[in-house]
């Protein structure tokens, strides 16, 4: 009966290890989406900024 208790207490350990490691791969990868994101829109913007002081003959 002991055992049998200290096995599932065990276990639910290893379950809440394994859920914990999956939410910091989650928050990992959301992460790096946002920034990969921000970085994408920062990108579109500084092109947008260039192209619109190339028709504007230099001026922003």
């Amino acid at each position: 009966m002991i055992s049998g208790k200290h096995k599932t207490i065990e276990n639910s350990s290893l379950l809440d290890r394994l859920l914990v490691g999956i939410e910091v791969i989650y928050a990992v990868i959301r992460d790096f989406r946002i920034t990969t994101t921000a970085r994408k829109n920062e990108t579109i913007r500084h092109y947008t900024l260039k192209a619109s002081q190339k028709k504007n003959g230099g001026k922003p």
